[in-house]
């Protein structure tokens, strides 16, 4: 007991005392449990005073104190990887602060990993500038792990820190990521590895926190959704994806031979969105339902939507499924535009090789204008 009383009472000066910065004890003076921390005490007293003036209150998780500036001050000591382990301490069960700039300091790989450690725990810290530090690689490597398992971090500075293209990469898409609702982050790695468990997504944004699916998860979306082959639903329904949005996701549909069922219902595609889709699914055979309500999208092209998708919902039979259009007689001119002729395709008549009357351009145009009438009218198709 007097031994703790002891360690305690050295704890106590040290909030104090801000010089001695080496301290010698043996093991009998004080508690096993207070060495450690009257060590860390005496280990603060060399790094900047405003760490150790505010790093009581980050441990009490005082409510005012919600950023932190540790960019050099005038005392010229510099935030080092033994200041990101007493600070990474007091942050992980920290509830309130929500930006810390360690910008233009001696913070190294290992300090980054400390902040990493952090980070897998703290849920509130939003901005971390660590710009103008030689964390490296295997720094910004452990920050790409931690964020994982991190949904709160949204802005990440670290420029001028020695980190290769390929690290760095790997941090952007991290904080992409990080920066979606936390849907869409914890299925990414199943719908890009092709999960065959995964056929159903619904990224419903009623408990994100305000965080949607915007154009930039649209980005990250399509790129697993090219190749993929499991998914059969998408639901994308009440979010905030505009054209641009569309574009990346029809370059998906463009390749994708699985998805059946995409509701995009209220979100914000117009003309151009909607006929980015409306161009993919000309190339797209399996899409066979689809929701576009509430995207003032003109009705025209949500039609030769429709029409695409009521020819996926109902396949033409074998025996059609293989028309082909034949190159004209050389002496043939389709040089004046095509018109479409009236309802149902009928074979133009050719004088000298009568078997061509179902080989011309005129009767393929017209035939396909037949199936997407048809498709538009009541989903039957009719081949004469």
């Amino acid at each position: 007991y007097q031994r703790r009383i002891h360690g305690e009472a050295r704890e106590d000066a040290l909030t104090v005392n801000d010089k001695l910065q080496e301290g010698r004890g043996g093991r009998n003076d004080i508690a096993t449990s207070l060495l450690g921390e009257v060590e860390d005490s005496i280990a603060l007293n060399t790094e900047p005073l405003a760490l150790k003036r505010v790093l009581r209150s980050i441990y009490d998780n005082d409510p005012s104190v919600t950023a932190l500036d540790f960019s050099p001050g005038d005392d010229e000591r510099f935030y080092t990887d033994a200041s990101c382990r007493l600070l990474a301490m007091a942050l992980r069960d920290n509830q309130h602060v929500r930006k810390l700039n360690l910008k233009n300091n001696k913070i190294g790989p290992q300090g980054a990993g400390f902040l990493a450690d952090a980070l897998e725990e703290n849920k509130a810290l939003s901005q971390l500038n660590l710009n103008s530090n030689t964390i490296g690689d295997k720094g910004a490597s452990a920050i790409v792990s931690a964020l994982k398992i991190n949904d709160s971090l949204e802005q990440l500075y670290v420029e001028n820190n020695g980190i290769s293209q390929e690290v760095m990469e790997q941090v952007v898409y991290a904080m992409m990521l990080n920066n979606q609702p936390s849907t869409l982050k914890a299925c990414m790695d199943r719908l890009a590895d092709n999960d065959p468990s995964l056929t159903v997504l619904d990224f419903s944004p009623d408990d994100w926190k305000g965080k949607v699916v915007d154009d930039m998860a649209m980005r990250i979306m399509a790129t697993a959704l090219l190749h993929n082959t499991s998914l059969l639903s998408l639901d994308l329904a009440n979010n905030s994806i505009t054209a641009q949005g569309a574009v990346y996701l029809a370059d998906a549909l463009r390749s994708n031979t699985t998805l059946e069922h995409l509701d995009l219902r209220n979100n914000r595609l117009r003309e151009e969105g909607g006929r980015a889709i409306s161009q993919a699914l000309k190339a797209n055979s399996t899409l066979s339902w689809i929701n576009l309500d509430g995207n003032g999208i003109p009705f025209d092209i949500l039609e030769e939507i429709q029409a695409n998708v009521n020819v996926n919902a109902h396949p033409l039979s074998a025996e059609h499924s293989h028309l082909t259009i034949t190159a004209p007689d050389p002496g043939y001119s389709v040089a004046s535009p095509l018109k479409a002729l009236p309802y149902k395709a009928k074979p133009q008549p050719h004088e000298d090789h009568p078997e061509r009357a179902f080989n011309t351009l005129e009767y393929h145009s017209a035939l396909d204008h037949d199936i997407f009438a048809d498709a538009m009218k009541d989903s039957r198709y009719m081949l004469m």
